[in-house]
């Protein structure tokens, strides 16, 4: 792979988000739907490393962004706040959720939120080799009609699934999946939601990462909106929080990972007896 370092972003109106836990293969999917020629720049005010490169998708070339490893969305350290942001600006074509076959819990995590952004994707459950080979399996065709997006399944160290990923890519598909929180957190969500600016992510949201105390969103926000509705906004999260013994987030995490759990025990097995997979590319 051939490397340009430079400090400004391609400029493209469409972009292809590569997304996922740390160590689940991105980078690897991402040279081979890019090739040799990639382009490497922080992102603007950090120290963050992005990666970006072109992918043609019927006969169009399409910006392919690969950006830092993240385990919540709910940013808690400068990488997963850059790849948050990422997807709060940026043009999006689709975005490629890349997952580690053997640990789908937290992979789910991350598409509940994707979900609840109404940011369209596709589910890429990598490594699926050493997950059959511990003897875990995965009903994707059932995964998929629940999220309501593709489900598709690679190796990548090997190019396998590479062509089914690449077909998948055209036409966004946005999840179904929906949390129904307190009554509390949703009373609270209806006061905020009518005061947020509209973005290319659900107001629903920005006003979940208000109230889960997502300061780093501020900025964001104070290029976007009335200061006064911002303070009203901010006021609510802080009422709402004194209602609370734990923070916020604590509460909507926890509604998260209930459906995560309750998606898992639909399609998740695991079986002491090792198999082999055979995989078409």
């Amino acid at each position: 792979m051939h490397e340009h370092k430079i400090e400004k972003h391609i400029k493209h109106d469409n972009n292809l988000i590569l997304l996922g836990n740390p160590n689940v293969g991105k980078s690897v999917i991402f040279n081979l739907l890019t090739g040799r020629y990639v382009t490497v720049s922080n992102y603007p005010g950090t120290t963050v490393e992005l990666t970006q490169g072109l992918c043609n998708i019927n006969n169009k070339d399409i910006s392919v962004i690969d950006t830092p490893g993240i385990n919540n969305l709910i940013p808690q350290s400068e990488d997963e706040r850059v790849s948050r942001d990422i997807l709060l600006n940026t043009e999006i074509y689709n975005v490629i959720q890349v997952a580690d076959a053997k640990n789908l819990r937290r992979a789910l995590f991350i598409s509940i939120q994707l979900a609840e952004a109404s940011i369209p994707f596709i589910l890429n459950i990598n490594m699926i080799d050493e997950a059959v080979s511990r003897g875990i399996s995965i009903e994707t065709s059932v995964l998929s009609k629940i999220l309501q997006v593709k489900v598709i399944t690679t190796i990548a160290t090997q190019k396998k699934g590479i062509k089914a990923l690449i077909s998948a890519i055209p036409g966004k598909n946005f999840s179904s999946i929906f949390i129904n929180y307190s009554k509390e957190i949703e009373a609270c969500l209806k006061k905020i939601i009518p005061l947020l600016p509209e973005m290319q992510v659900s107001k629903r949201y920005l006003g979940l990462l208000l109230l889960a105390n997502d300061t780093s969103i501020y900025p964001i926000l104070t290029a976007k909106m009335d200061t006064a509705n911002l303070e009203k906004v901010k006021k609510l999260c802080t009422e709402l929080q004194s209602s609370y013994s734990k923070p916020i987030s604590y509460y909507i995490n926890r509604q998260r990972l209930k459906k995560v759990n309750n998606i898992l025990k639909q399609v998740f097995a695991q079986e002491s007896k090792k198999k082999t997979l055979f995989l078409q590319n």
